[in-house]
């Protein structure tokens, strides 16, 4: 991509690379064909890593994308047979490849929508709050897309005006999280 360009800024945004690379590997899978499969590799891109036996509060957000605990435990296991996530010991899922699941991530999320990146943090946030925060510096770290950094601005925005709006016991820690999204409401 540098060579065609003849500029390295070129590469600055791994968008363009990661899609010539991975896009075949959407293809050859299930992944573009199987809802199930799309979104739980959405979710396992998001949390980066989940024990199967600790996702009670995974749960509420699954049923709310159309997703049940069982199916989503079965898309994990297919998952695993096409040697996109890896399962240790029956219980912890991982994806078996890093820049994969940065990827499906910004795949999921913003390229396809398939999952609302507002709708995650805000389920996750409290229980997931550390891998929230890594999601997303990962979409606007690694991509470095003017049009995903509003994206991104945008969903926690419109997140932030909802926590503000429903007093919700856990805005403080929200706004302390994404204070930079926000400065001047930060400052109110």
């Amino acid at each position: 991509i540098a060579e065609e360009a003849n500029r390295l800024d070129s590469i600055d945004d791994v968008s363009g690379l990661f899609s010539e690379y991975f896009g075949s590997v959407l293809e050859e899978s299930e992944l573009l064909y199987n809802r199930d499969l799309i979104i739980s590799a959405g979710v396992m891109s998001f949390l980066d890593t989940l024990h199967l036996d600790k996702i009670e509060p995974l749960v509420p957000f699954l049923t709310d994308i159309g997703l049940d605990e069982e199916r989503f435990k079965n898309a994990l296991l297919r998952l695993h047979e096409l040697e996109i996530v890896d399962i240790y010991f029956d219980k912890a899922v991982k994806f078996s490849e890093q820049c994969f699941a940065n990827y499906i991530l910004k795949y999921a999320f913003y390229d396809k929508k398939i999952i609302s990146l507002s709708a995650m943090i805000e389920k996750c946030f409290v229980p997931y709050r550390s891998r929230v925060m890594m999601s997303v510096k990962t979409l606007v770290g690694v991509f470095r897309d003017a049009g995903l950094l509003g994206f991104v601005e945008a969903e926690i925005k419109q997140l932030w005006n909802k926590l503000a709006d429903e007093n919700s016991p856990y805005f403080m820690d929200f706004i302390k999280a994404f204070h930079v999204v926000n400065p001047t409401e930060t400052l109110s």
